[in-house]
């Protein structure tokens, strides 16, 4: 018959290899499940020439099709398109392209898990921390017995 601290010293055991699993493999499975960053990017039609503006002749395939349709939200990898750095070497977002002028505006967008998902990585350290604790209390226990036909001291 096993007794009781070997089976809570068992339980421990496989909490620690569960925990132990997620904590070295939880960053591998998220990275590959999400894209990387990106922008969202959209054109707005200016009626007006802006105050500041950068002539674009030969605009890359990202800003054509956000000329091309505009108001729509374009979402697009960081490298797909170089508009973010003339935006910033400029310091405007207004372009002028066959003669019109367009404010194009970029959001960076970042892909990340769900928080419920998030919440494994410190629920497996949790899990690792305690289940060695555990173990090292069965540990002691079975070091150190409790001592049994002992007198109290201070009784005759």
């Amino acid at each position: 018959m096993v007794d009781k601290s070997a089976k809570v010293a068992a339980t421990a055991l496989v909490i620690l290899a569960i925990s132990a699993a997620l904590f070295v493999c939880y960053p591998f499975l998220i990275r590959g499940a999400y894209p990387p960053p990106g922008y969202a990017i959209q054109a707005h039609v200016l009626t007006e020439e802006p105050a500041a503006f950068f002539p674009l002749d030969n605009p890359d395939s990202i800003v054509r099709q956000a000329i091309s349709n505009p108001e729509e939200h374009l979402l697009v990898n960081q490298d797909e398109t170089e508009i973010v750095t003339l935006i910033r070497t400029y310091g405007t977002s207004n372009i002028k392209v066959n003669g019109s002028f367009y404010e194009i505006s970029v959001a960076f967008v970042d892909y990340a898990p769900p928080t419920y998902l998030m919440a494994f990585y410190p629920a497996s350290i949790i899990g690792m921390v305690a289940s060695i604790f555990v173990l090292v209390i069965v540990g002691l226990a079975k070091k150190f017995p409790p001592l049994k036909n002992c007198r109290r001291l201070g009784n005759s």
